[in-house]
C-alpha cells in the first residue's frame, strides 16, 4: 500500500501540466529574468536560483575569504534563520540549530559525504573543527528535506571544496594569536582535459580558556586537530567520469565537568577523536539524461579520559556506509524528472574500557526510494512534486513529499520572485537513546520515528544595488523523543506535538564602491510539548533558541580595494537555558581589517569581541572574551 501510495504520487505530476500551461498560458513569452543564476543543489542537480522554490542560501569562496572567521560556524552565524551555540571556544561541542529545530536534525555534507556521528546522543554532525580556508562553497537548505538528503534532516548544509580554474593553483593560509593560537592550511588544486584534483591539509591547535567558571582549578581547555582532504575526478570521456573523495580528521579535545566511574566530577577531561570518510562515484552525463552511482563510508572513534587519572573512561566507534543511485531525465525544456535508490547501513559500540563493564553492540539498515518533477511551464513560473519511501526493518515504512513552487513576478521596478514549500521528513531514534533505555529495566522501550511537517512563504527583492528576503515558516514535530530530566528515567516520547514558528529578514546593500552592507533578523517562537512521563508541563518554550536574534555587517574598501575592514555585529535576546531559567542577552561584535596586494594574497589581523562582552551561548559555559590574531593567506 505504501508504496502504491508512493508511485500514485510520483507519477500524476506529469498530468499537472495541463492546469498551469493553460492558466499562465496569457504570459508565456520570452522575456528573460535578471534574477541569480547562482546554481544550488536543492534537488541534488543544478538549477538557477528563480526556479527554486525553498529557502537557499549560499556562501560562495568570497564571502567566506571576507568573513574570515576560523570555523564555519561563526560565518554560519551571520544566517538569518540559525543560531549556533558553542560550550567553551575553538573546537568545543558547537551546535547549529536551523529554524529552531534540534541541531541534530541538521545535516552536514562535505563534497557529497554525509558526516553524522552515529556515536553522538543523538546522531548529529560535528561543526568543532570545520576551518574556513579549506571550504569554496557552502548551500544551506532550511526545513524537512527528507525527501532528497533521508531521515533527520530538519536543514541540509553542504560544503564543496573549492574548484580549480588553471592547470595548478593553490593556497597557503597562517594565522596566530590570542591563547596561543595557531592555524595553517594548505591547499592544491589543478584540472585539466581528463583529471579535476584537489588536496587540502590543515593544523590548528589553541590552548583555549577555562570553559567553565565552576571550575576552580582554572585550567585552560584546549583543542588541537589535523585534517587531510583529497578529492579527484578522471574524464574518462565526454560522457563518464569517475569521482573520489577522502577526508581524514585527528583532533584532541580538553574539556571540564566529566564523571569517574564513581560519578564524581572531574574537570580535567580529554576526547580524543579519529574520523575517516570515503566516496567513489561514477557520473554520466548525456544529453538528457544523467545518471551517478555512488558509495559513501563514513566512521569515527572517540576515546576520552580521566587525564587527572590517566583512565581511559569511555570508548565508542560507529560509522555508516552508503550505496545510492540518481538518474535525472530532461523530458523537453518544461519537463525534468529525477530517481534515487539508497540503501544504508548504520552501527554503533561502546567498548569494555578498564573500571567499566558497559558495552553495545548496535547496528540497522534501511531503505529508501524516491522521485521528484521539476516542471517549468512558463519561464517565470517553477514548480516541483516528489515523494519518498523508507523502510527499515525495526520501524516499517515511512514516507514523505515535498512540494515548491517560484514565481518571478514581472515588474517594472525591482525583481520579485515569490516562493513557496512545504515538505515532511523523520527521525529514527538514536542508538544512544535506545542503548540506555534498554539498559533501564523503567525505561521506556516502545519508541516510534518522530515526525516533521514544515511550511513556508517568502518574497526576494531585486535591486540594481539593494537586495532583500522576507520569509515567514512553520515547523512542527511529532512524537518526539527527549530526556526525562526531572526524574532521570531516560527518554521519553511524547504523543503531542513541538513547534517553531517565525520570521526571517536579510538583505544587502551596496551604497557604493567602498561601502557593503549585510543585515539578517530572525524573529523565532517555539512550544515543547513535554510527556506526562518526564512530569513537566504540558507545554514549555524549547531551549537554546533566542526569540530574536540580529546580525549587521559592513564591508569597506579603500586605495583601490587594497585595504578592506569588516565589521560584524550579532546579538541574542530572551533565551531560555537548560534547566528553563532565562539567559542574559549579549551582543558582540568582531573587526578584520587586511590588506589586499592583489585578488588573492594579504594579510589581515582580526579582533573578536571588541566590546569585551562576558556573555554565554550554553549556560554554564564561558566564551572567549577580548581576543585578536593576526594572519597571512598566499595563492599561486
Amino acid at each position: 500500500m505504501a508504496m502504491a501510495k508512493f508511485y500514485l504520487l510520483s507519477f500524476i505530476a506529469p498530468a499537472s501540466l495541463c492546469v498551469p500551461s493553460v492558466l499562465f498560458a496569457a504570459q508565456a513569452t520570452n522575456q528573460k529574468t535578471e534574477f541569480d543564476e547562482v546554481v544550488v543543489t536543492a534537488s541534488r542537480i543544478a538549477q538557477p536560483m528563480a526556479q527554486v522554490g525553498v529557502s537557499v542560501d549560499v556562501l560562495t569562496r568570497e564571502d567566506l575569504i571576507q568573513r574570515n572567521n576560523t570555523a564555519l560556524a561563526d560565518v554560519l552565524r551571520t544566517v538569518p534563520g540559525i543560531n549556533v551555540s558553542n560550550s567553551g571556544g575553538l573546537g568545543k561541542a558547537t551546535s547549529i540549530y536551523i529554524r529552531g529545530e534540534d541541531a541534530f536534525r541538521t545535516r552536514l555534507y562535505i563534497d557529497g559525504i554525509a558526516v553524522s556521528d552515529t556515536t553522538s546522543t543523538q546522531i548529529a554532525p560535528r561543526f568543532d573543527a570545520l576551518l574556513n580556508q579549506q571550504l569554496g562553497r557552502v548551500e544551506i537548505l532550511k526545513g524537512p528535506q527528507a525527501l532528497i538528503y533521508g531521515a533527520d534532516s530538519g536543514g541540509v548544509i553542504s560544503v564543496f571544496t573549492p574548484e580549480a580554474k588553471a592547470a595548478m593553483e593553490g593556497d597557503i593560509a597562517m594565522e596566530g594569536g590570542s591563547f596561543q593560537t595557531q592555524n595553517l592550511s594548505a591547499n592544491l588544486r589543478g584540472k585539466s582535459q581528463s583529471l579535476d584534483y584537489f588536496i587540502s591539509s590543515g593544523l590548528v591547535q589553541t590552548e583555549g580558556f577555562n570553559a567553565r567558571p565552576d571550575d576552580t582549578s582554572n585550567d585552560n581547555d584546549g583543542f588541537r586537530a589535523a585534517n587531510l582532504h583529497v578529492k579527484t575526478r578522471a574524464h574518462l570521456n565526454e560522457q563518464h567520469s569517475l569521482g573520489l573523495v577522502g577526508r581524514f580528521n585527528r583532533s584532541a579535545n580538553e574539556y571540564d565537568y566529566c564523571s569517574d566511574i564513581n560519578y564524581a566530577r572531574v574537570d580535567s577531561c580529554d576526547d580524543k577523536s579519529i574520523s575517516s570518510a570515503g566516496r567513489l562515484d561514477w557520473h554520466y552525463a548525456g544529453n538528457t539524461l544523467e545518471q551517478e552511482f555512488s558509495l559513501a563510508h563514513y566512521t569515527n572513534q572517540h576515546d576520552r579520559y580521566l587525564n587527572s587519572q590517566d583512565v581511559k573512561n569511555q570508548s565508542v566507534s560507529g560509522g555508516s556506509d552508503e550505496a545510492q543511485y540518481f538518474a535525472h531525465y530532461q523530458f523537453n525544456t518544461q519537463v525534468r524528472s529525477s530517481l534515487g535508490l539508497s540503501a544504508k547501513h548504520e552501527n554503533y559500540q561502546e567498548h569494555k574500557v578498564a573500571g567499566n563493564g558497559a558495552k553495545a553492540d548496535e547496528a540497522r539498515e534501511s531503505y529508501a526510494v524516491f522521485s521528484e518533477w521539476l516542471i517549468n511551464p512558463i519561464e517565470a513560473f517553477s514548480y516541483s512534486l516528489g515523494a519518498r519511501w523508507d523502510s527499515s526493518p525495526e520501524y516499517g515504512a515511512h514516507e514523505s513529499y515535498r512540494l515548491a513552487a517560484a514565481y518571478v513576478i514581472p515588474t517594472a521596478g525591482p525583481e520579485l520572485k515569490w516562493r513557496a514549500a512545504t515538505s515532511t521528513g523523520f527521525r529514527l531514534p538514536s542508538f544512544y537513546e535506545l542503548y540506555l533505555n534498554n539498559s533501564s529495566p523503567e525505561a521506556q522501550k516502545n519508541f516510534k520515528e518522530e515526525t516533521s511537517q514544515g511550511i513556508e512563504t517568502g518574497l526576494d527583492a531585486r535591486w540594481q544595488q539593494l537586495s532583500l528576503s522576507a520569509t515567514v515558516f512553520s515547523n512542527k514535530i511529532q512524537n518526539e523523543i527527549f530526556y526525562d530530566s526531572l526524574n532521570y528515567s531516560g527518554y521519553v516520547q511524547t504523543e503531542g506535538e513541538s513547534s517553531s514558528e517565525g520570521v526571517e529578514l536579510g538583505g544587502q546593500w551596496q551604497m557604493s564602491s567602498h561601502l557593503h552592507l549585510r543585515m539578517g533578523y530572525t524573529h523565532l517562537e517555539t512550544q515543547q510539548n513535554s510527556s506526562d512521563l518526564a512530569g513537566s508541563d504540558a507545554q514549555r518554550e524549547r531551549l537554546q533558541r533566542p526569540e530574536n536574534s540580529y546580525s549587521l555587517g559592513a564591508h569597506l574598501e579603500f586605495f583601490a580595494a587594497a585595504w578592506q575592514t569588516d565589521i560584524n555585529y550579532r546579538s541574542a535576546f530572551n533565551q531560555h537555558a537548560y534547566g528553563g531559567s532565562l539567559m542574559e542577552d549579549y551582543s558582540v561584535v568582531d573587526i578584520q581589517t587586511a590588506w589586499q596586494f592583489n585578488s588573492s594574497d594579504r594579510i589581515y589581523m582580526r579582533v573578536n569581541n571588541v566590546l569585551d562582552e562576558e556573555y554565554q551561548e550554553v549556560k554554564g559555559y564561558n566564551s572567549a572574551q577580548l581576543n585578536a590574531c593576526v594572519g597571512i593567506h598566499w595563492s599561486f
